[in-house]
């Protein structure tokens, strides 16, 4: 059979490998990570690409250029890290917390899917006892995520996750050794880089969260056993298809069989937006026995509730939403339907509960001070609005600045 120059051009072009192509690739990967300022994606595919030019080199002289020129990226990152400084240190706030939490937790681990909800109560707790900087206060936020995959997974999984973890650990580096082992082209660097790059990134931040990097990363590891196993590649196909499948109806397919649901549920978003509140009632009522499940509709629910007068429905409502998902917010609302109830101990612990959540917002504060001066309490909303006046703002807002002006105004008026 006759080779075409097709053909021999595009075997040509893969053969080149480190040489040009494989460089010219990874410097075109790490602008992306700076244009998109990733610094997890720019660290990952950085050691990633330095690690596959290091497996091409012979010589010992190349390899110290080449740990000269790591050095010196590595340096580029450092700029990189300090140009979001503040994002930084507030990771750092939740590593602290999400250690405590793992060590609590070391044996059985809290949950799968429980992380969000389990470090706002930490985090809560840790504001509660006072040990804490300013600049840990301004940088709290609502955290779902511990922005290391790896950790979050042991953190939920317990020991459990810890074994599993390493034996994935063990049987990545096994197939990259493995592939190193044979003559390589640009795809499969790619590839390798690719997966590399991934798993550093998932060590810095929030990756594997998204649906599309877990096919991703997926298909780049059955592409790496294709190329180890040529005469597997049709069960490694099969594999792929059969877990592609899984993942689908894993984060679709409730969506999927409930379109009519959530098609419902749209609209009756949108009575409520319009000012139709007994229509959007009715609509979320009806929807409830399917749509119980989903936070986002338990919040949307107990919204509509609370503006329709329905205080106690929409309260217990949010006491459900808070035990799937966590918030600052939901707990807000608690707390003015509470209040409105004239359950004034249970609103006071809930606005007390979102103020520690995430103790730089200014709402749940506010709410909370409103509350003691309704009550006469002026003691106890001095301090409140003593706190509120000298709150440092994170994002300087009209509404901050109405609260803060409100808060003076009260606190002069009841001298």
């Amino acid at each position: 059979m006759k080779t075409s120059f097709v053909d021999i051009a595009f075997q040509k072009l893969i053969a080149l490998r480190s040489s040009i192509l494989l460089p010219l690739a990874i410097a075109f990967f790490l602008l992306i990570a700076v244009a998109n300022e990733s610094r997890a994606f720019f660290a990952g595919y950085l050691i990633s690409g330095v690690f596959i030019i290091w497996t091409y080199q012979k010589s010992q002289p190349r390899k110290i250029c080449i740990c000269l020129m790591t050095v010196l990226l590595l340096a580029s990152s450092t700029i990189l890290f300090f140009i979001k400084h503040d994002s930084s240190e507030g990771r750092i706030l939740i590593y602290k917390i999400s250690y405590q939490i793992w060590r609590e937790h070391f044996w059985s681990g809290i949950g799968w899917g429980r992380f969000g909800i389990v470090y706002l109560s930490y985090q809560s707790e840790y504001f509660r006892i006072s040990h804490y900087t300013p600049k840990e206060l301004l940088l709290a936020d609502n955290t779902q995520y511990a922005f290391n995959d790896f950790s979050q997974l042991v953190i939920m999984t317990g020991i459990g996750g810890i074994i599993g973890l390493m034996l994935a650990c063990a049987s990545y580096v096994i197939l990259v050794f493995k592939v190193l082992q044979r003559s390589r082209n640009l795809i499969i660097d790619i590839v390798l880089l690719q997966t590399g790059c991934i798993l550093i990134a998932a060590c810095l931040t929030h990756v594997f969260e998204s649906p599309t990097f877990q096919v991703f990363f997926l298909g780049n590891i059955l592409i790496l056993l294709a190329y180890i196993f040529p005469y597997r590649r049709g069960y490694i196909s099969i594999l792929f298809f059969l877990s592609l499948v899984g993942m689908m109806l894993y984060h679709y397919g409730w969506t999927v069989t409930h379109l009519n649901a959530i098609n419902r549920f749209s609209m009756a978003k949108r009575l409520r937006q319009a000012g139709y509140l007994t229509e959007a009632v009715t609509e979320l009522r009806k929807l409830y026995p399917e749509m119980k499940p989903e936070p986002e509709f338990l919040a949307e629910y107990a919204k509509t509730l609370s503006a329709y007068g329905e205080y106690r429905e929409a309260a217990a409502i949010l006491n459900s939403l808070i035990t799937v998902k966590a918030g600052y917010g939901y707990y807000d609302q608690l707390g003015h339907n509470l209040e409105e109830l004239h359950e004034w101990k249970s609103a006071e612990i809930a606005y007390r509960q979102a103020t520690l959540m995430v103790p730089n917002r200014f709402l749940p504060r506010y709410h909370l001070f409103l509350l003691y001066l309704r009550l006469h309490q002026q003691s106890r909303a001095k301090f409140i609005g003593t706190e509120i006046l000298t709150l440092p703002v994170k994002i300087p807002s009209p509404a901050v600045q109405h609260i803060k002006l409100s808060v003076k105004k009260a606190l002069e008026n009841g001298r």
